[in-house]
C-alpha cells in the first residue's frame, strides 16, 4: 500500500514549516502531497524537485477544501495522512489498511464542535449524542482512500443539506458526526 503525508501551505506556512516537513515526510519514508494554499514559485519548485505533488484548492481553504484537493492525488488502494503543519505525530500510528484513524481531543467542547449547526434543536440533539463520545480531533487525520471518500461524503452531505451556518470549524463536527454513525470504520490513537 502507498503511504502519502499531505499538508496544506502558503507562504506564511512554508517559510515556517516547509523545509522541516519535507525532511519529516522523507525520513519517515512517505509520498508527499502539498494543497497549495498560496505557495511562492520557489517552494512549488523545491517541492517539485524533491518529487512531492503539488495539487490546488478547488473553492475555499476551509479543512473540508483542503482535504477534498489531497484526496485528488490519493489514488485507489492508497492510504493519506492528512495534518495541519507544526502537528507533532508519530505517522506510523496512524497506519490502518481499514480504517480512518484520529486522535481524542480532551480540550474540545460539544458546544464547538456543534456550533455550525444552524438549528438550535439539531445543535442540541447532536450534542446529547456526541455528549456520549470521546471528542476527536481532525488535526491528524489518516486513512485509505475509500475511507476518505466516505468521509468527504458526509461533509458534503452536510453542506448540501443547509444543515449548517458556516463551513468554519466544520472538520471536528464532521468527523464526529462519521464516527458516530460508522464506528467501525474510525480508530483511535492517543495523542502523541
Amino acid at each position: 500500500m502507498e503511504k502519502y503525508l499531505a499538508t496544506s501551505l502558503d507562504a506564511a506556512a512554508w517559510e515556517q514549516h516547509g523545509p522541516a516537513w519535507i525532511r519529516f515526510v522523507k525520513s519517515n519514508g512517505f509520498g508527499g502531497i502539498v494543497v497549495d494554499g498560496g505557495l511562492p514559485d520557489e517552494a512549488k519548485q523545491k517541492l517539485s524537485e524533491v518529487k512531492f505533488q503539488v495539487v490546488s484548492v478547488q473553492s475555499g481553504h476551509t479543512l473540508v477544501d483542503q482535504y477534498a484537493a489531497a484526496l485528488t492525488a490519493v489514488k485507489s488502494g492508497q492510504w493519506c495522512l492528512f495534518a495541519q503543519p507544526g502537528e507533532e505525530f508519530d505517522p506510523d500510528a496512524f497506519v490502518d489498511p481499514d480504517r480512518m484513524v484520529c486522535r481524542e481531543e480532551e480540550i474540545l467542547k460539544v458546544e464547538n464542535v456543534v456550533m455550525p449547526i444552524a438549528n438550535l434543536f439539531e445543535r442540541a440533539k447532536i450534542a446529547a449524542v456526541l455528549e456520549s463520545n470521546s471528542l476527536l480531533s481532525a488535526a491528524v487525520l489518516a486513512g485509505p482512500e475509500r475511507i476518505w471518500h466516505q468521509f468527504l461524503g458526509v461533509f458534503r452531505h452536510i453542506l448540501a443539506s443547509n444543515y449548517v451556518e458556516s463551513r468554519r470549524a466544520l472538520s471536528e463536527l464532521a468527523l464526529n458526526l462519521f464516527a458516530s454513525q460508522f464506528p467501525n470504520s474510525v480508530r483511535v490513537v492517543q495523542h502523541d
